[in-house]
């Protein structure tokens, strides 16, 4: 990878243009090489590029070295594998990764075209983007990330003094904070905060779509798992093979530099950091305009508005004192359909939908015969709860682009939850008829609405067509679940729920499931395995103690039953006569 890296550092350095210069140092100037326009998809940061010709999605992941590709994607491009050395191991939050090497003739980035390109090929999803852009690449300089206004920036600063203040789009209201060195073998960028007044080391990992704290700095901090107002979130995935359990826990204060987050509410999950405690993700970037400064080893920031964690939860999370950001100079005018786009995805994503739908609406004022921005607007709408109007811009994007798959999965969601069945699943076999690989998407669907014979039909085709996706492990369960909640084929089930588990070991949903097929088939010993696993990992978790109960009252031990089914009870009063609907009681 070294030759790769060397040709483009000399290209940049040859390219470079100045733009800027820090007031307080004259001859301090930051040379600009260009905007790298940013789009948020969800909580991830995509940027366009090339690679043997095909346009590529790549998300911006500072918490990455290695520049990776999404396997699908890898063979689409017609890319060969090589197996790493056997020494060469990745590691992720979720354990190790299992990656190949693939070697593109042609890489486009930056405006730079680069031959004999290697990336890293990984075994499991990217989010809704086609692979990742890493430290390999963005490390090398002074970035910029400016999220909120949909666009990154490479700079290299040239006389610049250690301690002149690169915060230029605001150097009098720019805070900063020291960051690790990046020298190797740690390529994470790494400063200090602190958690209801106790020190923590963040990583800045922009690849990471919600901030996230172990449960050990949690615990330091004051906060346990079974503490006060503490829920349970979902199961998280990564890199590795494993899936990791998540709550949401209410902290006094999170404090950076000279800001402070006031009853702060943040995620935990069990997870380790090799160079700290807590993840700072892509809902810090977008509430904040960055700088890292590769050069100073320090990272400005400034707050830009709005909740700063866990953006589903809005509410109080607000940085005390609030500091303004002025718009960048360098950032546009906003005149482009482009430019609105990129605003608005990044309202979105941070649940400001009224701004989002003006942006497309502008958007689609410029380009009215796009389909795509009818389908984007559509989604904020529906996100806003303005189901009717999404509706619309559903049947316009069609209108214009009747195969539209995104389209067609999202019209017909719709119409699912406006018990519209049949116009539903005209639209899904319109969708799979265009992508077979919609079959998962469609099933996910029919399950979440209790259709879950529809859902089987539909695993049924995606499983049986991708065998080696690396989704496998979540449609194995769902499969397992859907046939659970059908109450047949219970071997089948389990037999699903088995090797889900042992794709992606320690998902506590997919050992539930398990457990209560077990319990089902009379395998008691087992069930009681799965279910204290889970009860491990989840002190309150009503399907396990429920389930638990149950094994134990079968097994003679009344007083242990009778106290696991008054736990699952309290927690859920409906549970008894939810589990009775698939045979499951005492």
């Amino acid at each position: 990878m070294a030759a790769v890296k060397l040709r483009l550092i000399a290209f940049v350095l040859a390219a470079l243009t100045l733009v800027a210069a820090p007031s307080a140092f004259a001859k301090c100037t930051l040379q600009k090489f260009t905007d790298l326009p940013v789009t948020m998809v969800g909580l991830r940061p995509v940027i366009t590029v090339k690679i043997n010709g095909a346009e590529v999605k790549l998300f911006i992941d500072t918490g990455s070295f290695a520049n990776t590709l999404n396997p699908d994607v890898a063979a689409r491009i017609g890319l060969r594998l090589t197996d790493l050395p056997p020494d060469f191991v990745i590691r992720g939050l979720t354990g190790e990764a299992r990656m190949r090497l693939a070697t593109a003739r042609d890489f486009t980035f930056l405006g730079a075209e680069l031959h004999q390109a290697e990336f890293l090929v990984a075994e499991h999803g990217m989010g809704g983007a086609d692979g990742l852009v890493g430290q390999q690449i963005m490390g090398k300089f002074d970035v910029e990330y400016d999220f909120a206004k949909g666009v990154a920036r490479l700079f290299i600063p040239k006389d610049c003094p250690a301690n002149a203040n690169l915060g230029y789009w605001n150097p009098g209201r720019v805070g900063y904070i020291p960051i690790h060195s990046i020298e190797a073998p740690s390529t994470d960028i790494v400063g200090e905060a602190s958690i209801n007044g106790v020190k923590v080391h963040v990583v800045f990992d922009s690849g990471t779509p919600r901030s996230a704290l172990t449960v050990d700095a949690a615990r330091r901090a004051g906060v346990r798992l079974d503490g006060p107002g503490v829920e349970y979130a979902e199961v998280s995935g990564g890199a590795g093979d494993r899936v990791i359990d998540t709550w949401i826990a209410p902290f006094d204060s999170f404090a950076i530099g000279d800001e402070t987050v006031k009853n702060a509410r943040l995620r935990l999950g069990r997870f380790e950091l090799d160079d700290g405690d807590m993840l700072l993700g892509a809902d810090f970037f977008l509430s904040h305009h960055i700088y890292v400064a590769r050069s100073q080893n320090r990272l400005y920031f400034s707050y830009n508005g709005g909740p700063v964690f866990d953006l589903e939860q809005a509410g109080a999370q607000k940085l005390a004192p609030q500091s303004q950001t002025s718009a960048s100079p360098a950032a546009g005018g906003g005149e482009s359909a482009e430019t609105f786009a990129r605003q608005a995805a990044a309202a979105e994503a941070r649940h400001q939908y009224d701004e989002a739908i003006a942006d497309y609406g502008h958007v689609i004022a410029l380009e009215p015969n796009d389909a795509q921005h009818f389908y984007d607007r559509g989604v904020a709408l529906r996100l806003d709860d303005q189901a009717s109007k999404a509706m619309d811009d559903f049947n316009a994007a069609l209108k214009l682009q009747p195969n539209d798959v995104a389209a067609l999965m999202a019209r017909g969601a719709l119409r699912l939850e406006n018990q519209d069945v049949g116009g539903a699943g005209a639209d899904f076999d319109a969708a799979m008829k265009a992508d077979p690989g919609m079959a998962e998407g469609a099933a996910e669907l029919y399950a979440d609405a209790g259709l879950y014979e529809a859902a089987l039909a539909d695993f049924d085709r995606w499983i049986a067509g991708h065998p080696r996706n690396e989704d496998i492990a979540d449609a194995l369960g769902a499969r397992c679940h859907a046939r659970l909640m059908l109450g047949r084929q219970l071997d089948q089930a389990l037999a699903d729920c088995s090797l889900s588990l042992h794709f992606q070991p320690g998902d506590s949903d997919v050992t539930d499931d398990r457990g209560l097929l077990e319990l089902r088939l009379g395998k008691l010993d087992p069930a009681l395995a799965d279910f204290d696993q889970v009860v491990h990992a989840r002190s309150k978790d009503a399907w396990a103690l429920y389930g638990r109960g149950v094994a134990e009252l079968r097994k003679g031990l009344k007083p242990k039953g009778d106290a696991d089914i008054d736990a699952a009870k309290a927690i859920d009063s409906d549970i008894a006569a939810t589990a009775a609907k698939i045979d499951i009681a005492p």
